[in-house]
Parts: structure tokens; sequence; C-alpha cells
């Protein structure tokens, strides 16, 4: 892999022609899927498991890309807000995700998945309420299905894949490249584990041919979603 680039507020390389069509409705603009916030696999009527996601992430960038003319469908977790003038869908579940993006993957060019799944759900859920006062419970889990690598096994050669990765900072590269290669996603967002529910962000793009890049400081995540969309311009959506 080669060495970082350090890409301060705007991307090294300038925008190529088409980005800047894009800014003025004169070219097809890539069809963007952006998947955020958490999922919640149902233990009972009233308890889940999931992830500790704001979905704040998804929407900023979600946000960017309209705000620079593509087309964008918001694919929501629960409690997280619709993005205005982008097309909408939500979803509870890994499962109701999955079928959600099977559905719309194939009508768009551009995939997001700023989700967070959770990798485990009860292995049956109870109906009802659950009472404490039965007891101790053991509690069974399964996988929940690996939807990015799903998705991009069936993927177009015009689509294109970001992930994102939220890992411990002493193995945030290691486990970031590992993911993108495990997944074959095009792209890899790396975070620390302090990036969730914090206002602000930190992280290192790696990409599938071995570069990588970072902004080289921490954002405001609606801005970090604004230097990453451009990023992506810079290579990929030309």
């Amino acid at each position: 892999m080669r060495a970082t680039e350090n890409m301060d507020a705007e991307p090294r390389n300038p925008l190529p022609d088409q980005a800047a069509a894009v800014r003025s409705g004169g070219a097809r603009r890539p069809r963007v899927l952006v998947a955020t916030g958490p999922t919640h696999e149902p233990i009972d009527d009233v308890r889940y498991i999931g992830n500790r996601s704001s979905g704040l992430m998804g929407t900023a960038i979600a946000a960017a890309f309209q705000a620079r003319g593509y087309p964008v469908t918001v694919v929501r977790g629960p409690g997280v807000p619709a993005v205005p003038e982008c097309g909408d869908r939500q979803f509870v579940t890994a499962a109701d995700l999955l079928s959600v993006l099977r559905a719309e993957w194939p009508s768009h060019e551009v995939l997001v998945m700023a989700a967070a799944v959770a990798d485990y759900r009860p292995a049956a859920r109870v109906p009802g309420k659950m009472r404490r006062e039965g007891g101790p419970i053991t509690l069974a889990l399964e996988p929940t299905e690996d939807i990015l690598a799903g998705l991009t096994a069936n993927r177009r050669a015009d689509q294109y894949v970001v992930g994102f990765a939220l890992e411990h900072p002493e193995e945030l590269a290691s486990s970031a490249i590992a993911k993108l290669q495990r997944k074959r996603a095009n792209a890899i967002v790396a975070n620390p584990l302090a990036t969730m529910n914090s206002p602000d962000v930190d992280a290192t793009v790696f990409f599938a041919d071995g570069r990588s890049a970072t902004p080289g400081r921490t954002m405001p995540k609606p801005e970090f979603a604004a230097w990453l969309v451009k990023l992506l311009e810079t290579q990929h959506l030309q």
C-alpha cells in the first residue's frame, strides 16, 4: 500500500470535467444509495439487540451527494430522520435492510454502506414481553447476513461500493484493509471507535488499488461528508 495522502480540505487532484457537469446538471449523474443507522434485532416485542449508531455519518453523506446534484436514495434505520429531497426507504432488522437493498441496488450505481448492522440476532423471538420474575434467561444468538459481501458478489461493472469500518485505533489500518478485501468493496472508510454518536470524525479512506487518503484532521461529520464526496468524484465518479 502506498503512503497515505494527506488531503486537508479538498482532494489534491482537481475535480474531473464530469464532476463539474454534475454540478451544472449537464450530464447523467450516477444514482447513489446510502444505507445509514442501526438495525434492531428483536428479543421479544419490547427488547432488541442493536448497535450504537446515530446515523449522523450516513445522513451527512446523503445530504452532501444531494447538494452536489446526485439523485440519492436513503435507506435508514430506527431513529434516523429522513434526508430532505432524497428518496426514502426504512428498515428495522438486518433482514429488512437486506431486502430493501436487494430491491434498490440494481437501479443505483453507487452504494455507501454506512449502516451499523448487528452481527447477531436472537435465534428465536419470544412473543409478547418476557417477565423479569421468570428469573435468569439464556439467549441463543445466530449471525446475521453479511449484507455487503452479498451485494458486492453480484454487482455490475458500473457499480461502485463504499463500506465502513469501526475499529480500535491501533488496528484501524490492518482491520480496514482486511475488510476491504473480504467484502470486495471499492473503498472503505475507517473510523476509530470514538466516532460512535460523536458529531466529529477522524477517518481514513482505503481504496482497493492500495491507495489511501485522509483529510489530515478531525472534522464535523457534515464537513467530512462533503470532503468524501469530492474525493470519490476524483477517484470514480467521472
